[in-house]
């Protein structure tokens, strides 16, 4: 059996998607609550909290994608993220590591913060959340690597820091959503994309959540343990973003940014990849 947490999720969904049309049909998709993008693949639905709680009584798990998570990065409620990132995780992680069960969890670029664009080429650079959700990321990765790094290793074990993440099954995310599908449903409703004065220069790793889903597999099946940044390596612009969807400077609406967005805005970030 496949387990996948998180799995009526934006990436979740996908993966169980991809994983299907591979072949397996022993899944079980694990969620707090089920959406219509899983619905006809023939997989089987629990409850998050029951399966962590009964985890002994699912027999024959061959891995889990840990994929489930609070991801809003505008989450203030420290105790649910505790609750539902962290403490959530970590369980599996040990259970998993005292099982000899792989296990493969959904970490975050947003752990490096707002590094310069030199630093964002370092491997070694520093972790410096700027939010909650970054922070739970953040200890994770902490718990992950003490256990890799332990006198008892698991199996395997990787974290998995994905960057700006684009495609399919994201209605539901609402302003947490990518500037792809934002500015996909903005051009279809208004025939405009709006953009922040200096969106030239503002550059993000875009990568397709097909290309996620086919670094996370590879990453499965030929990789050892350890905390992988899941990325293209090849920054683009929003305006090339929006120019992309468009076709043409004139669907461009400039506005100012928002004095809240300011200071902590990231400008650029990069993969480093394989």
């Amino acid at each position: 059996m496949i387990v996948v947490t998180g799995a009526c999720g934006f990436i979740g969904s996908n993966l169980v998607k991809k994983l299907v049309n591979l072949g397996h049909r022993n899944i079980l998709a694990v969620d707090y609550e089920q959406r219509d993008y899983i619905n006809g693949l023939g997989v089987l639905y629990t409850p998050a909290d029951y399966f962590l709680e009964d985890i002994e009584n699912f027999k024959d798990i061959e891995m889990i994608y840990h994929e489930g998570a609070i991801s809003s990065t505008t989450e203030t409620d420290w105790k649910k993220l505790f609750e539902r990132n962290v403490k959530y995780t970590y369980k599996l992680m040990y259970y998993c590591r005292d099982n000899e069960i792989p296990l493969q969890y959904a970490s975050s670029a947003s752990v490096y913060g707002n590094p310069t664009r030199e630093e964002w080429h370092n491997p070694n650079k520093k972790l410096d959340p700027l939010n909650l959700y970054a922070k739970s990321k953040q200890q994770c990765d902490y718990i992950g690597d003490l256990i890799v790094n332990s006198y008892r290793p698991p199996k395997l074990l990787q974290g998995m820091r994905y960057f700006n993440v684009y495609g399919p099954n994201e209605d539901h995310k609402g302003d947490q959503a990518s500037p792809y599908h934002k500015f996909k449903k903005q051009f279809e409703q208004t025939g405009k994309i709006k953009l922040f004065e200096g969106s030239k220069e503002f550059l993000r790793d875009f990568v397709s959540v097909e290309e996620v889903i086919e670094q996370k597999i590879r990453h499965f099946e030929n990789v050892g343990s350890g905390i992988y940044d899941i990325g293209t390596g090849k920054p683009k612009s929003f305006y090339d973003v929006a120019i992309e969807i468009c076709k043409s400077e004139d669907c461009i609406e400039w506005i100012p940014m928002p004095d809240i967005l300011r200071k902590h805005y990231q400008k650029y970030t990069c993969a480093i990849t394989d």
